[in-house]
């Protein structure tokens, strides 16, 4: 999977219910971040401890870890992607703007640069 299709996956995903307007402004508009879909509030999440508890407790082998997620031109710029083993929160804590996400985008764990906001985890809604 190249950059463009996680992406696609990841707002597929998470941000399926979200009305283009808002995605346009406040996700994918210059100098915004794919993770404020969770800062305004339109998609329900876990946020700080619970978050970090929450991606603690999934099994998995291996997941997609990427970098940054930064809006230029309305196009979210990946610096970094990776397939990882399973980690802990606790060692993404000096890391910005990465996002965890299951290999078949059912959850994602989000540790952004910001204090005050995250990090997030959330789960894929059941169709």
């Amino acid at each position: 999977m190249n950059e463009i299709e996680i992406v696609e996956n990841w707002l597929s995903s998470f941000a399926r219910n979200i009305p283009n307007d808002v995605l346009d402004n406040h996700v994918l508009g210059d100098c915004n971040f794919l993770w404020h879909i969770f800062t305004w509030g339109k998609v329900a999440c876990l946020a700080g401890d619970e978050a970090r508890a929450a991606f603690d407790k999934q099994k998995y082998k291996s997941a997609i870890m990427f970098c940054n997620g930064y809006s230029r031109n309305g196009v979210p710029q990946i610096d970094k992607l990776d397939l990882i083993e399973k980690i802990d929160a606790s060692k993404l804590e000096e890391t910005d703007d990465v996002y965890v996400v299951d290999r078949n985008f059912r959850w994602t764990y989000v540790h952004t640069h910001e204090e005050q906001c995250g990090p997030y985890f959330c789960e894929k809604e059941i169709e």
